[in-house]
């Protein structure tokens, strides 16, 4: 029985919709053949395969949150027996009665022009095309032209797929659809048995399209309106239901370029933005008519947004062309690429002080400069830095730096990096390539409007003058003005020096947005302190969304409160609404708040992964989270081109890269290795040299490489190079600490906040502080167990020295809540940096100066 049921499950999604359509066409003709009457030959077939309908969608549901409640069953059988059954029969009748005798009686005889000699089952595919271009072109218009969408808005209420509701459509909609689909064919004289064979597969095709059925369609997606492609056209994300319009086929979406299947998610949120939308027959008949409903349901984009998607449309399309197709071109011959950069960057500045001292004339190979430049540090080229800093000559670049980008100052003391004309250029062009990837694998990502946090673009002045800041906020300063005007922050938002006012306030002016569709920032950690002041604070930032301005304005510098001044206008419908969703829920999220949200871009690797497991959970489920990509103020690594693997593409044509295992470099064993000679599956550390004065520069960063583009590798930051502890020489790593902890999450199903490993020393253990959104559900010490257990499957080492009683067993201690929030706060106030902010987890005890023993909480089971 197991097998049965196990078969049944693989192949059933595959071979359902052939057979049921399939059975309930045989069935309609057989019954001809065998002389029982039309009506019962047509209605009994429909009949049965919504029996089978009804019974697959209970054994094979395609998502459970879709099964209808008795009321959505009540209400939609309305609509099946009024509008979808009984109303094209009296309509039938009207035509029959009036149009038919007009055109007999004026010897207007148009049925020679159908092929009435063909068989009935030509006849049916011909009329099934025909009906389907008519349809294809008033469901458009249904979209775009704002009083029909009144009425089609109906159609796109339900907020859940199954069979039944197949006929939830206004009846004057149902009405004008008559007009086309089947008004014409009546006047052609069509044979009685046509029409009957196109209902049957229209009424079939038609449930199955709405069924809530696991379903695969394979090739028959690029021929038939399929409940894969109908679903998506139900999407609640404008972008993605404004297409797959076809009725029965979808051969005029593939024609006029309005197919869309995205093979990479599933949809699971439907209908219209408009959650409070009526959702009775009687209430829906009339909306229609009520002056406005048509700005509360689905909006339809103004001519400004129209022509700005437009522009980034040929943006992209410019990007394809002159940024894509040259950096795939590089990923196909790495070794030559690097070679011509390196000789590129030898040459600019052989004449610099450092270019003179390092023989960079004398340079003509790799293998010279390698033997030439020993491995740098920041403390060896600090000097050269300040020097042409306070002289303005070239001491270690030709250009002279523009600025300073600021490190994150996770591992140490923030350092100031020099950024010239080409470092800006060339971020520029990577940001540029980064939004292209994106754009092509969702185009509806870029569709609303965009909140991106960074850091200031000026932070402060050298003594010699030189601004120093973040390349993050000089691009966002700077972005084309098309881009631009899709984010909704101005970017002296981002100056505020008070962390927790600038957050109040980005709050504030992004609540008034409903159709944001991209968030952007370098730490998701930034995204679970909106949420929290979000529902700590919910009354205040309602009540100022809807009486306008921002009750901590007098707080705000004044070249910030002109910037903002136009973002905060009263909102008094997005209030009403935010009230509403607040009253239903006590707490909501991104998913309440941004239901069109279509793509996150943040750090998902090494501790930000933490932080980022409990932002998924506040989401849409269509909401894809991506890789921001390696990247530091030093250099952009990797731009993220494979978001499933977050893995990412070399930037091989502005940096040059030199690697070492990571086992040998640990080892002091330095044999250098070039971007051509890395294995899929290794991790290594890396060493850049830039343009803007780094060489041979020790990134202290370990990376992973996770596949290949083209013949380049691609890869995949893992951790920081110091995030290792060994007591007695368990040589742990912070990926240990990540893996043990993740897969226990899952496995006890609860979600960390926030946690950092930290070993004793002096006890010769270790000790993990853990903050979790509620709890464990289960025992503090059986977490305990699993954790360490996953520990040591990961560290053989650490195995061993746990059981020869060398390690004491590790001690787990259950954090207070907003503790990793207070530990934050008072690295920033040490001086790392805000939108770069990163927790080495494991770290010893003996060098920790934040107190974590004392936000320990006494953890109930």
């Amino acid at each position: 029985m197991g097998m049965v049921s196990s078969l049944l499950r693989r192949y059933y999604p595959w071979a359902a919709y052939p057979l049921g359509v399939g059975a309930a066409v045989y069935l309609h003709m057989a019954m001809l053949a065998w002389g029982i009457s039309l009506e019962a030959s047509t209605y009994l077939p429909v009949l049965l395969a919504a029996g089978l309908i009804t019974l697959s969608e209970l054994y094979f549901p395609n998502l459970r949150k879709w099964r209808p409640t008795m009321y959505d069953v009540k209400n939609d059988a309305i609509y099946m027996l009024f509008i979808q059954t009984a109303l094209p029969k009296i309509l039938a009748f009207l035509a029959a009665l009036t149009l038919l005798s007009f055109v007999q009686s004026g010897s207007l005889f148009i049925s020679s022009y159908w092929p009435h000699h063909l068989p009935v089952w030509i006849q049916a595919i011909m009329m099934i095309l025909i009906a389907d271009f008519f349809r294809y072109w008033f469901h458009v218009a249904s979209h775009k032209n704002s009083f029909l969408w009144r009425f089609h808005a109906v159609h796109h209420s339900p907020q859940k797929l199954y069979w039944v509701n197949t006929g939830r459509f206004h009846p004057i909609e149902k009405a004008a659809q008559f007009l086309l689909d089947a008004l014409p064919f009546i006047l052609l004289g069509i044979d009685a048995q046509v029409l009957a064979f196109y209902f049957v597969f229209y009424a079939v095709n038609g449930f199955y399209q709405h069924s809530n059925i696991e379903l695969k369609f394979d090739f028959l997606n690029y021929i038939i309106s399929t409940a894969e492609l109908h679903r998506w056209h139900h999407s609640r994300v404008e972008s993605e239901s404004n297409s797959n319009y076809g009725n029965n086929t979808i051969v005029w979406d593939l024609l006029f370029g309005t197919w869309f299947l995205p093979r990479d998610r599933k949809i699971e949120d439907i209908g219209l933005l408009n959650l409070g939308y009526p959702s009775s027959f009687l209430d829906q008949l009339k909306t229609p008519f009520v002056g406005g409903m048509d700005k509360k349901v689905l909006p339809l984009p103004s001519f400004k947004a129209l022509m700005v998607n437009g522009l980034i449309k040929l943006q992209m399309k410019i990007t394809k062309y002159t940024i894509w197709k040259p950096a795939m071109e590089a990923a196909d011959n790495p070794l030559a690429t690097q070679n011509n950069l390196l000789k590129d960057i030898i040459e600019k500045n052989a004449d610099t002080r450092f270019g003179r001292e390092h023989g960079f004339g004398e340079i003509d190979s790799y293998e010279q400069f390698k033997t030439t430049v020993p491995v740098q540090t920041y403390d060896t080229l600090q000097p050269y830095f300040d020097e042409q800093d306070q002289t303005g000559k070239p001491v270690i670049t030709a250009e002279q730096p523009l600025m300073y980008a600021v490190t994150s100052g996770t591992t140490g003391v923030s350092k100031k990096i020099p950024v010239v004309e080409k470092t800006i250029r060339q971020n520029k062009k990577h940001q540029k390539l980064f939004t292209y990837i994106q754009y092509r694998d969702n185009p509806g990502t870029f569709s609303g409007n965009m909140l991106g946090i960074v850091s200031p673009a000026v932070e402060g002045f050298t003594q010699a003058g030189t601004p120093y800041g973040a390349v993050s906020g000089v691009l966002y300063r700077d972005m084309p003005t098309v881009m631009r005007s899709k984010y909704v922050l101005p970017f002296k938002v981002f100056s505020i020096e008070d962390y927790d006012l600038k957050y109040r306030l980005i709050l504030r002016i992004a609540l008034t947005y409903k159709n944001i569709t991209y968030l952007v920032s370098a730490n998701p950690s930034t995204f679970l302190v909106l949420d929290g002041l979000m529902n700590k604070h919910f009354d205040e930032f309602v009540d100022d969304l809807e009486q306008g301005g921002f009750r901590h304005s007098d707080r705000l510098p004044s070249e910030v409160q002109k910037s903002v001044e136009a973002k905060l206008k009263p909102e008094k419908q997005r209030a009403a609404e935010l009230r509403e969703l607040y009253a239903q829920k006590q707490r909501i999220t991104f998913a309440d708040i941004w239901p069109m949200l279509q793509t996150v871009v943040t750090w998902t690797g090494g501790s930000c992964g933490i932080a980022l497991d409990a932002v998924k959970q506040k989401l849409p489920g269509r909401a894809k989270v991506i890789e921001l990509g390696y990247m530091a103020s030093e250099a952009r690594g990797a731009i993220t081109i494979d978001a499933e693997k977050n893995s990412g593409w070399p930037t091989i044509q502005d940096t040059f890269f030199e690697f070492v295992e990571r086992e040998d470099w640990e080892r002091d064993q330095k044999t250098f290795l070039t971007i051509d000679q890395l294995s899929i599956g290794q991790e290594y550390y890396v060493f850049v040299t830039t343009h803007a004065g780094l060489y041979r520069y020790n990134m202290n960063d370990i990376v992973r490489v996770a596949g290949e583009i083209g013949k380049t590798p691609a890869l995949q930051f893992i951790q920081k190079g110091k995030g290792v502890t060994s007591i007695t020489g368990e040589k742990l790593y912070e990926h240990h600490v990540l893996e043990a902890i993740r897969h226990v999450e899952q496995n006890l199903e609860f979600t960390s906040i926030f946690y950092i490993m930290l070993a004793n020393r002096v006890d010769s253990g270790y000790e993990l502080f853990l903050e979790t959104e509620s709890g464990f559900g289960h025992p503090l010490e059986a977490v305990r167990e699993h954790i360490e257990s996953n520990l040591c499957k990961l560290n053989i080492e650490y195995s061993s020295k746990l059981s020869s009683g060398r390690l004491k067993p590790m001690a787990l201690k259950h954090l207070q809540n907003e503790t990793g929030e207070k530990f934050k706060k008072n690295r920033l106030d040490a001086g790392q940096k805000e939108s770069q902010f990163k927790v080495i987890i494991l770290q010893y005890k003996d060098e920790m100066e934040f107190p974590f023993d004392v936000y320990v909480s006494e953890y109930v089971d």
